[in-house]
């Protein structure tokens, strides 16, 4: 058949295919590369959660009480204090300027130079003198004056025959004891005695009634105050006569007539709080109690005297003042250069008289800076004869 190889030659090809063969498994075949691995699982990694801790809810404390500003005058808020505060007229060399300074709370009044050349002001004033905002075509003020905080007027004098002119009282009864606000150099007053009047109630209107105040000069007045002795009619009639105000001694043989009991509420009896530094801080913290806010105050001095036993009738009315301890021998306390007490200490340590422990040193005349209770300079002072005074009515002697 033709394509093949003839017979003879077939053996032949045999041999030569089966050779072929032979070669072709002795040498290697060629090997595919094995595939890559495959990449090994991606392992997420498993959150560990965080221990959950519970914080505690905030406290958040309601206002103690509601305090607001005097008049509609809201410069204070501002730091405004020249449109605030009425300006006192100031001679110095010869030369009259008007300062707002003078009519701010503390010893901003009557200039004096100490040994060291300072100039220190050695009057107190016992509140703050609110400027007017709104006056009439006369001139004459015309701003309301509100009660700061709710309250019972506890006394409204419309006679205009005292320093104050025609001023009201508002006692603030809270749980920190009994506060008065004072509003004085009143026109004409809207309210009266025994009267209950809440925060914002108008009490009267601005004036200028009282002694050393004047159309141009016309202003509120504004205290608030804690009690010293609330027995102070009793307290003056057992009194020297030179307390009650009787400096003269009576000719021999004069009678001398029982003098009226005075008012309950004086500027005897009364000690002047920071008010304008108050509502300052309320307005950051309302939450601020007056109790808290005397305690930053710093102590001028402090004294020490007997204890008769018994526990201070100012404690029972204001508890916040008495240091932790039981009765002891003496009592220490702590005032401040406005006079306000900070603070009652009991010490186990007898005393058998009353003695000026520590004073701040200062180097003029202790009476310049504290209102006149001490007398002495540097580091030692005694107590005045208005210090004793003082002193009787806060131990309710």
């Amino acid at each position: 058949m033709q394509g093949f190889p003839p017979a003879y030659l077939r053996p032949l090809c045999g041999l030569i295919l089966a050779a072929a063969l032979l070669d072709s498994c002795d040498k290697p075949r060629p090997v595919a590369p094995a595939p890559p691995p495959p990449p090994p699982p991606k392992v997420e990694p498993i959150p560990v959660s965080e221990p959950v801790v519970e914080m505690p809810p905030k406290v958040v404390r309601k206002p103690w009480m509601i305090f607001q500003l005097p008049t509609k005058n809201e410069a204070l808020l501002t730091e405004n204090k020249d449109a605030y505060f009425m300006f006192v007229d100031r001679t110095t060399n010869g030369i009259t300027t008007q300062v707002s300074e003078g009519g701010q709370y503390g010893f901003v009044r009557d200039p004096k130079m100490a040994s060291d050349g300072s100039i220190v002001y050695s009057r107190f004033h016992e509140g703050i003198d609110v400027a007017p905002v709104k006056r009439d075509a006369k001139g004459e003020p015309i701003d309301e004056v509100f009660a700061i905080a709710d309250g019972r007027v506890v006394y409204a004098n419309a006679a205009a025959k005292s320093n104050y002119g025609n001023y009201v009282i508002v006692e603030h009864s809270t749980s920190d004891g009994p506060f008065y606000s004072l509003y004085a150099h009143l026109h004409h007053l809207h309210v009266v005695r025994e009267q209950k009047v809440a925060r914002g109630v108008v009490l009267g209107i601005m004036g200028h009634t009282g002694t050393g105040i004047d159309r141009r000069r016309a202003h509120t007045h504004v205290e608030l105050n804690l009690l010293l002795n609330p027995r102070l009619a009793i307290w003056q009639m057992t009194a020297p006569p030179a307390v009650v105000g009787n400096t003269t001694p009576p000719p021999p043989g004069t009678p001398v007539p029982k003098p009226p009991p005075p008012p309950t509420l004086n500027g005897q009896n009364l000690v002047g709080l920071d008010i304008a530094g108050w509502l300052l801080a309320i307005n950051q913290e309302p939450e601020l109690k007056l109790s808290e806010f005397i305690h930053r105050s710093e102590p001028y001095f402090k004294i020490r005297t007997p204890c008769l036993g018994q526990e201070l009738e100012i404690v029972q009315r204001y508890p916040w003042l008495r240091a932790p301890g039981p009765i002891g021998q003496s009592w220490e306390i702590s005032i401040a250069a406005s006079s306000v007490p900070l603070r009652i200490e009991p010490l186990q340590e007898k005393v058998e008289f009353t003695t000026v422990s520590w004073v701040q040193p200062f180097v003029g005349n202790h009476a310049w800076k504290s209102r006149e209770m001490l007398s002495g300079s540097g580091s030692t002072a005694t107590l005045s004869r208005h210090g004793q005074e003082y002193l009787k009515l806060l131990l309710g002697q």
